[in-house]
């Protein structure tokens, strides 16, 4: 057994390309510092190593945050506004009744949840109130379409709790079960949503159907670590730092990173990753926090 450098911080990574620009940054900034980068092929790898102690800090799916063990390392992760196409469920047969009925819930259980936000009102209790204010509103819950069949995959803890949240907010509890006939959905992530997105006729992009439900930022990662460690303030610094950093040149210029890209990593060439990059954003604040 290896035995591992006593001050060494272990920095875990997803290889996904919405954290490649902040990558670029943080390297810059733990040149010559005992910090080491590990990466991992997907956000639920990088959740099992930090709950088995492996990584003293890593962007870990944001329903990490839920557990005992864990805590917010940094106000820094993967958050977007609107549509971000590298998380969204996905049909290769055509539904326009979803996407109609789902965007029309969305903004009904809006005009709700910004009522009910000034309320002091536990979670469970706010979503069952909403599914219920849906459910009495709606005139047209006879030729509601049938509840999709998701299949949630491996990848994503996050993506995959949101859905269930969301689509048991449009479909209630009467209407739940599946039936032989409903449409099959499967949740697509990271890097495989953008280098697939074109291969499915029907679309549900999970970004921005979370903003046009509750009109908040969805965060896909939050850099976090375990509970028992005192807090990584230096890195912390050093990701925020980062974060500014790598947020400046996305929007001024995004090219910088291009030229960047691992030659070893070719299917990024199918992507356009500068409009891809112009849609996320790193720093939390308020909003991004709230929405956790």
């Amino acid at each position: 057994m290896i035995e591992a450098k006593k001050n060494l911080v272990r920095v875990g990574w997803i290889d996904y390309w919405n954290l490649f620009p902040l990558k670029v940054e943080f390297e810059k900034q733990i040149q010559n510092t005992d910090v080491s980068i590990i990466n991992e092929p997907s956000p639920r790898a990088t959740n099992k190593k930090m709950l088995a102690g492996v990584y003293d800090l890593a962007p870990c799916s944001s329903i990490m945050l839920n557990q005992d063990s864990v805590k917010i390392a940094a106000h820094v992760g993967v958050a977007c506004l609107g549509e971000v196409k590298s998380v969204f469920l996905g049909s290769k047969q055509k539904s326009p009744d979803i996407e109609s009925y789902v965007k029309k819930s969305a903004s009904m259980i809006l005009s709700a949840w910004q009522e009910m936000n000034q309320q002091e009102l536990s979670l469970p209790l706010a979503l069952s109130k909403l599914s219920s204010h849906l459910e009495k509103n709606q005139d047209d819950s006879a030729h509601r379409p049938r509840k999709p069949l998701i299949s949630y995959g491996t990848a994503s803890s996050t993506s995959a709790m949101m859905t269930k949240v969301l689509f048991d907010l449009y479909w209630p509890e009467s209407r739940r079960e599946f039936e032989k006939d409903s449409i099959s959905f499967e949740l697509v992530i990271g890097n495989e949503a953008l280098e697939k997105h074109h291969l499915y006729p029907t679309k549900i992009d999970l970004s921005q159907l979370w903003m046009a439900t509750f009109g908040l930022p969805f965060v896909f990662a939050t850099f976090a670590q375990p509970q028992y460690l005192s807090k990584q303030k230096k890195i912390a610094q050093l990701l925020n730092i980062s974060a500014q950093n790598a947020e400046k040149k996305m929007r001024s210029d995004p090219s910088y990173y291009l030229k960047k890209l691992p030659l070893q990593k070719p299917a990024h060439q199918k992507i356009d990753l500068i409009d891809y990059w112009s849609k996320i954003y790193y720093s939390l604040g308020p909003k991004e926090l709230s929405s956790l």
